[in-house]
């Protein structure tokens, strides 16, 4: 770059002011944590303590607190929740400083004094008069708090801010968002006066059905609030007798199609507690699914049926069914199993009129139900069974099973009948648990730790991270368990990276650890008989001794994902690792207990050093992530170039969440050497990330002018339309050949749905290139010929 394209970009180095001083002390925390975060943190407790400071200085000194939570947790007290409190009650701060403070407090909630700051939550909520921002802030607190929280919240104290005159504007975010959530953990603590104050603070909404039919079917309420629940829920359910009259005895017969080519947790959850619920319903009634893993179910009323085997799909047509429930997705047809299977489906329903028709489609994920036929009466629409009531993927299928009046199985409670997973017989998979276990001889409790991502690497731990599996194990033998380690199958979950984790502990700590089988170590052509299913690979074969295993064990420790749904199916105790990309809690199950939870213990226990995490890429588990985006931004939105060295770092993590973070605040600098940082960045395998490169990039040019050696518009804007996240590809097909290098990137994007999308735009690109070379025609080349045209009068146009 020329000297005179240098000097208009100007390097700004910020005067030494007290919210400076804090914006030094947040760097030097996380660079140094051992020796700057003591003062970093008694520095920001003592302005946030101060009143009448400028905003800016309460901004900084909440950016200096978050780094000190980031980096030493173990150095929080008491006094770093009172400071943060003292700023939710000071009167005339902007709107902005609340929202910080309020993400500063989700933080505080998850560390040592999260019971603490939890408490003085609820009580400055209780408070009236404060900021309309105030109070939304600290809701979404509370919000964090349901999910994150080591210890449940108090049901008592939330029901009584759900009463307060001055929060009655909030009243349904925190009955459906928090306060249902701490009622099912809440179990056989809660009492018949707690659900009283909740059913009278609904009011007639209709929607307090579905909680009461929820606490009466878990039996590990009491009985009288078992009992209180049914009978405020009687009645309120319309097709309760429809269904038991034509569904509920005798052999009835059900077709379950799942087409949808989901995750394999994705399809445990849409399938398994509908297919439960239905069987625990009626002992004679026998469903068949139609499924690309068979693998999963082993119940001795259910028939799986893989996609590949049409003539027997073909003779099952021919067949009665008393209900059909379709998964199948209408708009992408690329997303399904078998496409041309759907019309088959179709016109079965219409030529046979089952009783009960169901249908579903992927969408963007939102497991509703687009179409409900009773007795040909459409329902769907009228039961609020197409939309959500609270962002959970479980919900809405809980509901359906209330609204028809089906046994719900949920927390940790056995079905009625048979487990749709692991639910036959198989010496097999005893024998190998047995084998697994031969040498617990202490007679612990089995911990079975599933700590590798399946779909991507950082949906789990990966081989940088082998301490902190270690350490995880470790904390686990010392909570007196027995751990069966278990391998995925996956280039980045092998047995020999699990048999590594081992041979960092100690000897006295091996013993009570073994390795289980990996679904990689075996062939894929032979074939392996198993009950209940067909012949399955060994893969395949794996897998399925892997639900087993999860029915034998007496704690799960997943990461989120597959592993979570089967355990919650099976009505486990579970602890969820929450990694780099594990899903939100709207994807995690509903209706748990409080065993059921996220580990948070587990994963402060094993967390990385602070010197690693100031000179390495950085990869912080959930919630620690968090963190660590919060001050990404915040550096960005000060714009101070004193942290270009730790959004550089960032910008080359494993995770692409903080790249993306990283790129956002690195094009806010606006410095020269910003630029070339932008330029690579346009390479990366995240669209997001090369999105918000070429937008930074344009942004400069807007500032300074087009100038010598600068990238063409067209190109910058063909990263833009293809990698943000409402992709607008009919700008890519305007673009035309200039935005190829952007299209190329898109299809090795880190996201299949993009790799879909941008293959078909580069169809379209191809045909209208190929256009542009195919020879003239005849045709053309005689009205091309100018003595031709002169001849016979004619001009080409």
């Amino acid at each position: 770059m020329s000297n005179s394209a240098q000097a208009e970009f100007t390097v700004r180095q910020p005067p030494v002011t007290a919210a400076n001083e804090f914006t030094r002390l947040a760097l030097l925390t996380l660079d140094e944590p051992y020796s700057k975060a003591q003062e970093a943190l008694a520095a920001s407790e003592d302005a946030l303590s101060t009143a009448g400071l400028p905003p800016d200085v309460y901004d900084r000194a909440l950016l200096a607190l978050s780094s000190a939570v980031f980096a030493r947790p173990d150095l929080l007290s008491h006094t770093s929740v009172s400071s943060l409190i003292t700023v939710f009650r000071s009167p005339c701060l902007p709107a902005g400083t609340f929202r910080l403070a309020g993400e500063v407090m989700n933080f505080l909630l998850t560390t040592p004094v999260g019971a603490r700051a939890a408490d003085e939550t609820i009580g400055l909520l209780a408070q009236p008069n404060l900021s309309p921002e105030v109070y939304k802030a600290l809701l979404e607190s509370l919000r964090h708090a349901v999910t994150w929280a080591k210890e449940p919240l108090d049901l008592e104290s939330l029901l009584a801010l759900a009463e307060l005159e001055h929060l009655a504007g909030h009243r349904d975010c925190l009955l459906q968002d928090i306060v249902e959530r701490c009622l099912y953990r809440a179990g056989e603590s809660a009492t018949a006066g707690a659900l009283t104050r909740m059913a009278r603070l609904y009011g007639d909404s209709g929607s307090s059905k579905y909680w009461l039919y929820y606490v009466g079917a878990r039996t590990d309420f009491r009985p009288d609030v078992r009992e209180l629940a049914s009978r405020l829920s009687q009645g309120r359910f319309s097709l309760h007798e429809s269904i038991a009259r034509r569904l509920g005895s005798e052999r009835q017969r059900i077709l379950v199609v799942q087409n949808i080519n989901d995750g394999q947790g994705d399809e445990i959850v849409r399938t398994v507690p509908l297919i439960q619920a239905l069987l625990d319903f009626n002992p004679a009634l026998e469903i068949v699914l139609l499924t690309r893993r068979v693998y999963l179910y082993a119940h001795p009323r259910l028939t799986t049926i893989p996609f590949k085997d049409r003539d027997r799909i073909d003779d099952l047509l021919r067949q009665r069914f008393d209900a059909v429930i379709d998964f199948f997705e209408r708009t992408v047809l690329e997303v399904n199993h078998d496409p041309d299977l759907e019309q088959n489906i179709q016109e079965y329903v219409q030529q046979h009129r089952p009783f009960l028709f169901v249908s579903s489609t992927k969408g963007h994920n939102h497991f509703v139900y687009e179409q409900i036929q009773v007795d040909s009466l459409p329902v769907a629409q009228s039961l609020g069974l197409d939309r959500h009531r609270v962002e959970n993927i479980y919900e809405t299928t809980f509901r359906l099973i209330a609204e028809l009046g089906l046994p719900l199985r949920c927390g940790e409670d056995p079905p009625a009948t048979d487990w749709v997973l692991a639910g036959l017989p198989w010496s097999d998979a005893e024998a190998a648990w047995h084998e697994l276990t031969l040498h617990n001889i202490q007679r612990r409790p089995v911990a079975l730790l599933n700590p590798f991502g399946g779909a991507e690497p950082l949906k789990g731990c990966v081989e940088r991270q082998i301490d902190k599996l270690s350490a995880m194990i470790r904390q686990l033998i010392r909570d007196h368990f027995y751990v069966v380690l278990l391998p995925n199958g996956t280039p980045w979950g092998t047995a020999s990276l699990a048999a590594e984790a081992v041979t960092r502990l100690e000897p006295h700590e091996q013993i009570h650890v073994v390795v289980g089988p990996d679904p990689a170590c075996g062939s894929e052509a032979e074939a392996h008989p198993v009950p209940g299913a067909p012949a399955l690979t060994y893969p395949d074969r794996v897998v399925r001794m892997g639900t087993y295993f999860i029915r034998f064990a007496d704690l799960i420790v997943p990461v989120e994902g597959w592993m979570v749904h089967a355990a919650y199916c099976l009505g486990k105790k579970y602890r969820m690792l929450m990694m780099p990309y594990s899903y939100p809690d709207r994807w995690h199950p509903y209706v748990v207990t409080r065993h059921q939870q996220i580990a948070l213990g587990l994963l402060q226990c094993a967390g990385q050093s602070p010197e690693e995490e100031s000179t390495a890429p950085p990869i912080p588990e959930q919630p620690r992530k968090f963190i660590l985006l919060f001050l990404l931004r915040e550096f960005g939105n000060i714009g101070d170039t004193r942290a270009l060295e730790l959004l550089r770092r960032a910008a080359k993590s494993e995770d692409r969440d903080l790249r993306q973070a990283a790129v956002i605040s690195l094009g806010k600098l606006k410095t020269a050497e910003v630029e070339q940082d932008l330029i690579s960045l346009l390479q990366d395998s995240f669209r997001g990330v090369r999105a918000d490169a070429a937008s930074a990039l344009l942004e400069m040019q807007e500032q300074h002018g087009l100038r010598s050696g600068d990238l063409p518009r067209e190109y910058l804007s063909a990263f833009v339309a293809s990698g943000q996240e409402l992709r607008d590809w009919a700008a890519v097909v305007r673009i035309g050949e200039a935005a190829r290098p952007a299209l190329e990137l898109a299809l090795q994007d880190d996201d299949p749905v993009v790799r879909r999308e941008a293959l078909q735009v580069k169809r379209v690109l191809d045909f209208k290139a190929n256009l542009r070379r195919r020879p003239p025609s005849l045709r053309e080349r005689l009205i091309r010929n100018r003595v031709l045209r002169r001849l016979f009068g004619r001009s080409h146009r």
